[in-house]
Formats: C-alpha cells, sequence, structure tokens
C-alpha cells in the first residue's frame, strides 16, 4: 500500500543513511576520476585508459542503482512487519 498511496506515509530519512549514501557517491566520482587522471600523467596508452575509465563508469552506475533499490527492499520489509505485528496484535 505505501507504493498506491504514497502521499499518506511519512517519509523515513535518517542523517545517518544521507551521509551513508552522499559518501558512497562521492567515493565512486573519485574512484572514476583519479585513476584516470594518474594513468595520463604516467603516458599510459589511450586503449587501456578507455578500457579502464569505461568499466570504471559501469560498475559505479550498478553501485548507483543499488542504493535506490537496497532503500526501497528496506522500505517495504518495514512495512511488512508492521502489517504482520499489527494483524497479530488484534
Amino acid at each position: 500500500m505505501p507504493l498506491a498511496k504514497w502521499m499518506e506515509y511519512e517519509a523515513i530519512v535518517t542523517t545517518g543513511g544521507l551521509n551513508k549514501y552522499t559518501k558512497a557517491a562521492w567515493l565512486l566520482a573519485l574512484l572514476i576520476v583519479v585513476p584516470i587522471v594518474l594513468m595520463r600523467a604516467v603516458s599510459v596508452p589511450n586503449v587501456f585508459l578507455i578500457v579502464i575509465d569505461v568499466t570504471l563508469r559501469i560498475f559505479s552506475f550498478v553501485s548507483l542503482l543499488l542504493i535506490p533499490s537496497i532503500s526501497t527492499s528496506r522500505l517495504i520489509l518495514q512495512y511488512e512487519n508492521r502489517a504482520e505485528r499489527e494483524s497479530s496484535s488484534k
């Protein structure tokens, strides 16, 4: 029901969760840029740079896609547990 009636439910946002996701996003951004800059400084051939750059970007894209999916599944589990507790207490 939270997906169907989303206006009736409060958002669960904690500063700890926001800090965790912010750190993960910045870390992924640095993991993409820093190795490429260092390899250019050392004169690594462009073919290797492109392969490593694409690999890191795919990894970061998948990682960033996992953040909302994990959060959504966690919220669904919390809702199911709450509904189960309410039905068993009646």
